[in-house]
């Protein structure tokens, strides 16, 4: 659910500031956030779930036998045992008995409950992805965080814990990951955890602020929906078959063909427009076959090609140590754009030489991508990637920062701070990576935050529709589209919330995580209920901005998307937000 705007009166803890603790305290306090009352489970699940994603590869927050919480000329120490026992009994020794106090029952709860909980991943996916650059970057992050005995970057001791404890085939806990910790006390930075507890906080406060903002915007909108309207859900009148056919990806340094599946609507009177879907990372093309059926039912052709090197068979493969030496993300960063253009070029080609092809317009195209591949569309839309401001962002003596942004969609935006230069000898280093035929684009949980910035982002004049989940850690709201949505120029621009929707909440089939190993806590909500938003919403929006049929554009508002979205989920959806209106959100509540 959405939080209200709080005030300090309504939160189960002070809100942070250095005043608000007592000496010795701040690196305990860590462990737990000031959230409002009533709502505690609801933002605690979402910063539990970025916990989470880190217990998959790195999450021991404490040492072998004890934790030292090191501060400048103060130590406080921890035993491990004392751990065990809560974790349990329940009961707390009085020396986590003195830190407990600071902390709400509830979280006490969640905390001891984590501690239990038991992980089933490989030894061999741990240390695979502990070689892959996305895993050194995390391991590195968390390293200097939580430090070996003689106060080094904990990174290399990290993963030789979790590996070994990863070996237990009935699975493992956050204890047994503490006990192979190849170190009799892990050191943890508290300035750093004093400064990661009080930029936690202030960023769920904001957030609960600005998604309030937001859906007041939402409720002002309402307006009585016109007679008749169709329910988009449902297929339309077009029946249709599907091919696969092969694209030839030398030119990208792609060896094998590529293959890609194309959707054609049957009794077509006139060529229809193209609709592309970029899937994101560790999926495939199957992953949005039942967005691509639904589209191609109402008259569009649909396109989903496969994107070698980041699709669910080549990052399985190489988890598993059965396939590729790395997964390249900057390479994708740089290609998968490259390869929407290459993937157009090819169409046209077909149109004029395959009789298949003969209803097709070539000139007229949308794009649909999720994840990486809202970044993907994003760049093939017109926004350049901001080389600058990643080289700014990204460098080492920005690290700290980087670590307190709490954004995970960074361990892949910054990886093109040493992009190469080309792809297959072919210069890379031009950011702007538009291609003229595509006429209006759908971005879903996209990564964009620095990768575009302000500058890239203003730089899109087609129609775009950014599609948000309000629980995403991955690519988190504000960060990740709210904010990017307010650099929007364009005249035709629509924001769409998922309350309470993640990262994983409009993938299909029966793996809604990709070829991920993805707690079902950062699922969430079942996907089956929110697809059919997506259906809809697409439609609209194609209909109305790539077929040009303007009789689709009521549907384009917070009175028909919400009817959309059943429970759990909730849904705001707005056309127009600016930055100084989410400041403004902020401020009031600082006043």
């Amino acid at each position: 659910m959405i939080p209200q705007a709080p005030n300090s009166a309504d939160l189960n803890c002070p809100v942070a500031s250095e005043a608000a603790y007592a000496p010795g305290m701040p690196a305990v306090q860590s462990r737990w956030l000031c959230l409002p009352k009533g709502k505690s489970r609801s933002h605690l699940k979402w910063f539990s779930g970025l916990g989470l994603m880190f217990s998959l590869w790195a999450t021991p927050t404490l040492a072998a036998d004890q934790i030292t919480l090191s501060f400048e000329g103060l130590a406080v120490n921890v035993q491990v045992s004392d751990l065990s026992t809560f974790a349990q009994t329940g009961q707390l020794s009085s020396n986590l008995a003195a830190y407990a106090q600071l902390a709400p029952k509830e979280y006490l709860t969640d905390f001891r409950s984590l501690l239990q909980e038991s992980f089933e991943i490989s030894p061999t996916t741990v240390s695979q992805f502990s070689k892959s650059q996305t895993g050194t970057i995390i391991f590195q992050a968390l390293g200097e965080l939580l430090k070996t005995q003689d106060n080094q970057n904990g990174q290399t001791a990290l993963v030789t814990a979790f590996v070994q404890a990863a070996a237990n085939p009935k699975g493992f806990t956050v204890l047994d990951v503490i006990r192979q910790f190849p170190s009799p006390t892990m050191q943890i930075d508290g300035q750093l955890s004093f400064k990661a507890v009080s930029t936690i906080n202030q960023k769920l406060r904001n957030r609960g602020l600005i998604l309030n903002e937001i859906q007041q915007l939402a409720k002002s909108s309402l307006s009585s929906l016109p007679p008749s309207l169709l329910d988009l859900t449902k297929p339309g009148p077009n029946q249709w078959t599907k091919q696969t056919l092969n694209v030839d990806g030398k030119a990208l340094g792609i060896v094998e063909p590529v293959p890609v599946d194309y959707y054609f609507p049957r009794g077509l009177s006139a060529p229809a427009p193209v609709i592309v879907i970029a899937y994101g990372f560790a999926s495939n093309r199957a992953t949005f076959a039942y967005l691509a059926e639904h589209l191609a039912s109402y008259g569009f052709v649909v396109v989903v090609p496969t994107f070698p090197g980041t699709d669910t068979q080549w990052v399985t493969g190489f988890l598993a140590a059965k396939g590729p030496s790395d997964v390249n993300i900057a390479a994708a960063l740089l290609g998968r754009p490259r390869g929407i253009t290459l993937l157009l070029d090819d169409l046209q080609q077909k149109v004029q030489s395959n009789p298949l092809f003969k209803q097709v317009d070539p000139q007229q195209v949308g794009l649909i991508g999720q994840s990486l591949g809202g970044y993907t569309v994003l760049a093939s839309a017109g926004a350049p990637i901001n080389f600058p401001e990643i080289q700014q962002q990204c460098s080492q003596s920005n690290f700290e920062k980087l670590i307190l942004t709490f954004n995970l969609s960074l361990v892949f935006e910054c990886q093109l701070y040493n992009a190469p230069k080309t792809i297959n000898n072919v210069p890379v280093t031009n950011g702007n990576l538009g291609d003229p035929r595509v006429k209006a684009v759908i971005a879903i949980n996209p990564l964009t935050s620095i990768i575009f910035g302000q500058l890239g982002m203003s730089q899109i004049k087609v129609p775009t529709m950014l599609i948000s989940g309000s629980d995403d850690i991955f690519a988190p709201p504000i960060p990740g589209q709210i904010s990017p949505f307010t650099w929007l120029t364009t005249t035709d621009k629509y924001l769409f919330i998922l309350k309470g929707g993640t990262h994983f909440s409009f993938l299909g089939g029966d793996d809604s995580q990709g070829g991920l190993p993805v707690p079902a806590d950062l699922i969430g909500p079942d996907p089956q209920l929110a697809r059919p938003s997506l259906k809809a919403v697409s439609i609209a929006f194609f209909h109305s901005h790539l077929a040009n049929q303007q009789q689709y554009l009521p549907y384009l508002n917070q009175t028909y998307v919400q009817t959309l979205v059943p429970q759990p989920f909730g849904v705001n959806f707005i056309k127009s937000l600016t930055a100084d209106q989410l400041q403004q959100a902020v401020s009031n509540s600082s006043n």
